[in-house]
């Protein structure tokens, strides 16, 4: 990558740098901006009560489970000892990464489709009874060009938008839904939680560049099975991004070859130096790991496209020769260490503001 990015993380209140060479620094020298910023201010938390010894721990045993494959959640150390603290009108942090989004739908697997943008991902499962999609993006107007638009350009009717999921209770992700009920009758799903989040007189983050909420519809539960034709989702909770984020495992195909993705519905934390956020974010990538092996998932998506790199894997995707490996099947074993070393950079994270609540 030439130059400097700023590249969004999660809702994008995280920016980290990312400069050439990344994936050659070691471990030592994420150890020691951490340490050496656990004391900062302006902007930023201050550290009470840090581990140094703890931190430098679990970002050592992230960043030998990222090994040089697995970029992408090793940056979540970097907040370690830089806890964000959002402002309440986030218009002046999303509006740049919003603005000249869009970008073409793409088929990744025989029933999957990505219909988002550069900025937040909107997943279309394509089932014999209609389509499931996944995550609603900002507002009326990306519903129409990108999920809308997208799935025309692929072949697909809009009309067939039977049930919208919500991975959790922020506004790049429900935004467009209230614009596809209207339309297209679709029912809207969240977890209880998550529900009540919308619900409040104060949203936890909001802008108005976000469609408003939907009205309360469905509620999934944890563990629960959502079919619909041929295609069962499994419902998961997963808290920590908000209280009640939810991460969905389902089927998908690549030229009649079956895998099992996982989407991750939440990956970082942008809500301020909360303690049981941060340990609850924790919790939920050990019982995921559970999860992708009992499953034998083989197959990791997320909600923003910088997270599960969408952009090069689209890329290889498009290159792939006849019979080439499928660049979004990383494998079983490397979608449990994806969510190992996104645990581990949490725990440090967390160890770097208050070392009584950071898990061993």
């Amino acid at each position: 990558m030439d130059g400097e990015v700023a590249r969004p993380l999660g809702l994008g209140l995280e920016r980290l740098i990312m400069k050439p060479g990344r994936s050659n620094r070691t471990q030592s020298l994420l150890v020691a901006a951490a340490v050496s910023a656990l004391g900062c201010s302006g902007g930023r938390q201050n550290a009470r009560g840090a581990d140094p010894a703890r931190v430098n721990a679990h970002i050592s045993k992230a960043t030998e489970i990222a090994g040089a494959d697995l970029r992408t959640p090793l940056e979540l150390c970097e907040t370690a000892g830089h806890v964000h603290v959002p402002s309440a009108d986030l218009t002046n942090e999303v509006r740049a990464p919003m603005a000249n989004s869009y970008m073409d739908p793409v088929r990744v697997f025989d029933n999957l489709y990505f219909v988002g943008t550069t900025w937040v991902s909107s997943w279309a499962v394509r089932t014999s009874g209609g389509i499931v999609l996944i995550d609603a993006l900002d507002n009326d107007q990306e519903a129409h060009d990108s999920i809308e638009g997208g799935l025309r350009k692929l072949g697909l009717d809009p009309a067939e938008i039977r049930y919208v999921l919500i991975t959790h209770a922020h506004g790049d992700h429900y935004g467009g839904a209230n614009y596809l009920v209207r339309k297209y009758h679709a029912r809207v799903f969240l977890s209880e939680i998550d529900w009540r989040e919308l619900e409040k007189s104060s949203l936890e983050f909001d802008t108005p560049l976000w469609g408003r909420p939907p009205r309360r519809d469905g509620i999934v539960k944890d563990g629960e099975r959502l079919s619909l034709g041929d295609t069962t989702i499994e419902v998961y909770a997963t808290p920590g991004h908000t209280p009640g984020a939810l991460s969905f495992a389902f089927p998908v195909s690549d030229h009649g070859q079956p895998h099992r993705a996982l989407l991750w519905g939440g990956f970082g934390i942008n809500a301020g130096p909360i303690a049981s956020r941060f340990r609850s974010f924790v919790e939920s990538t050990r019982r995921a790991q559970t999860l992708v092996r009992d499953e034998h998932i083989d197959v990791l998506i997320a909600n923003h496209p910088s997270i599960d790199d969408s952009p090069t894997k689209m890329k290889e995707l498009a290159q792939r020769p006849p019979g080439g490996r499928h660049s979004y099947v990383i494998g079983e074993q490397a979608v449990g260490r994806f969510l190992a070393v996104a645990g581990e950079c949490t725990a440090a994270a967390l160890a770097s503001f208050d070392a009584s609540a950071a898990p061993p």
